[in-house]
C-alpha cells in the first residue's frame, strides 16, 4: 500500500523516469538509433571505397 501511495503522490517523478527510459531505449535502438547510425556509416564508407575504385578503373580506360 505504501508503494501505491508513493506513486500516487509522485506522479511527476514516475512520468520523468518512464520518459527517460523511453528516450534512452530509442536513442540506442531503433532504425534511427545510435547503433544503426554507426552501422550505416560503416556501410557508406565501404560503398565510397568501392565507388572510388570503380572511378579509377574508368579513368584508366
Amino acid at each position: 500500500m505504501k508503494l501505491f501511495n508513493f506513486f500516487k503522490l509522485k506522479k511527476l517523478l514516475v512520468l520523468n523516469i518512464l520518459l527517460t527510459f523511453y528516450i534512452a531505449t530509442n536513442l540506442i535502438g531503433g532504425e534511427r538509433g545510435l547503433v544503426s547510425f554507426y552501422e550505416k556509416e560503416r556501410i557508406q564508407k565501404k560503398f565510397n571505397a568501392k565507388r572510388g575504385k570503380t572511378f579509377q578503373r574508368i579513368i584508366k580506360i
